[in-house]
């Protein structure tokens, strides 16, 4: 239709719920995530009454092991495979030879009522560096499988080249 929907856009996100009594491994349940009600999975290692930390968040681009002497908060660089070279943190807690995931610089767009696979999503980000221009407006579409209330990831457009 060319008609783009506005759309509600966190960035990743841990959250904690309590599994409802009568529900069992592998089985979906609402709870409140960053904008409302979701539906999340109960993990096959849970029990009723039990927490449990869900993350809203894109899946992991990367494993990277920690390198020999580097600790909390020296960098890791690494290359792609499309070529960019990409420096992260040792996250707190990690110690040469453990490994960590790396997460793309991506938001959780939340579908609206209303927009179906193929529609445009706007977003407008809220906590976005001022002044930074790529993150004014951010336009994704909502892939085939992803409907109202669901969200799915869009990786953030790339820094600008120095």
């Amino acid at each position: 239709s060319g008609q783009e929907l506005e759309a509600l856009a966190p960035p990743p996100v841990e959250f904690e719920a309590l599994i409802p009594d009568g529900i069992g491994p592998g089985e979906t349940f609402a709870v409140n995530g960053p904008h409302g009600r979701i539906e999340v999975e109960a993990p096959f290692d849970s029990q009723p009454g039990a927490p449990v930390k869900y993350r809203l968040a894109p899946p992991p681009e990367f494993r990277i092991e920690v390198p020999p002497n580097h600790k909390p908060g020296d960098k890791v660089k690494f290359t792609r495979e499309d070529g960019i070279e990409v420096s992260v943190p040792v996250p707190e807690g990690m110690s040469p030879g453990e490994s960590f995931d790396v997460t793309p610089p991506a938001l959780m767009i939340r579908v609206p009522e209303g927009a179906r696979p193929g529609s445009v999503l706007v977003c407008h980000l809220s906590g976005a560096p001022v002044g930074d221009s790529r993150f004014d407006r951010i336009r994704a579409v909502v892939p085939d499988g992803v409907m109202p209330g669901r969200y799915f990831a869009a990786r953030l457009p790339a820094p600008p080249m120095r």
